[in-house]
């Protein structure tokens, strides 16, 4: 799969339609020629290629393709603006040129090491405006001047002046904008990423069912009675099912501590303030 995109200077970057999947433009430049914060903001949901077609290529950082042409930046270039993003860990740049001039910057990165230094750190846009786009579609994912072609430019205002430029009424020659193909991965526009939803709050546990008063009171005596020993247990005493002076004491001190009256009998108002 491929996808379109299209580019052109600043002066003219109003004739883009909005909806487009993918655009370029130039982060360097003077004059009509580079695109502000705003047009950049305009295609904020759409891939974007920055292009820096400065002479020296002085931002290697802030740009995503160097222009490799007469006017723009030279082959030789392209040697310290592809080390300079090697350095700061960036994704593949991009050499844009002619066949002709990527094949001069593929020679000056030799010359600068050999090719092992920057393989896999380099792709293509190579301009071919003899090409049509059926054409340029089968050159991309292929390997030429020692890096991948990802994107092929094959219509200008000047090779195809009468062709429509997508999205729009307007011809390349009345936009002024270019037409590339490109790989579908190629600078292709990532949605951010919502935050994690927070975790649920923990269930809380249920409430205790209350233990109903079962009618009879409990005192002195009771033995091996299945009651006495959960009666000690909420008693925080040896359950042995004896009620005997531990369990009587032990229910005295519960009874005061609870402002109830220390009788040792275990009543209605007792049990529920054992059971609550």
């Amino acid at each position: 799969m491929t996808t379109m995109m299209i580019d052109t200077i600043g002066a003219d970057v109003g004739n883009i339609p909005g909806a487009t999947k993918k655009v370029a433009g130039y982060v360097t430049g003077t004059g009509y020629v580079p695109w502000s914060a705003a047009d950049w903001a305009r295609f904020a949901h759409s891939g974007q290629v920055r292009i820096d077609q400065s002479p020296g290529a002085v931002d290697p950082l802030g740009s995503d393709a160097l222009d490799v042409e007469n006017g723009a930046s030279p082959p030789q270039a392209a040697v310290d603006w592809l080390k300079a993003r090697i350095a700061a860990h960036l994704p593949p740049g991009t050499a844009y040129g002619s066949g002709g001039a990527l094949a001069a910057v593929q020679a000056a990165l030799n010359a600068a090491g050999g090719p092992s230094w920057w393989s896999g750190h380099l792709q293509y846009w190579l301009a071919d405006w003899n090409l049509n786009e059926a054409q340029a579609s089968t050159l991309l994912g292929t390997t030429k001047y020692g890096a991948e072609i990802a994107a092929v430019q094959w219509a200008s205002p000047s090779s195809n002046p009468n062709t429509l430029c997508p999205g729009s009424t307007m011809t390349l020659k009345q936009a002024n904008v270019d037409l590339s193909v490109t790989l579908d991965d190629w600078h292709a526009y990532t949605p951010p990423v919502p935050p994690p939803t927070p975790p649920a709050p923990p269930t809380p546990p249920a409430p205790p069912i209350p233990l109903p008063w079962i009618g009879y009171n409990f005192w002195q005596g009771h033995t091996n009675d299945f009651l006495t020993k959960l009666l000690q247990i909420r008693l925080s005493i040896p359950s042995d099912g004896v009620w005997g002076p531990v369990t009587q004491s032990a229910l005295l001190a519960f009874q005061s501590g609870h402002h109830l009256t220390a009788d040792g009998v275990v009543g209605a108002l007792t049990w529920g303030a054992m059971f609550p």
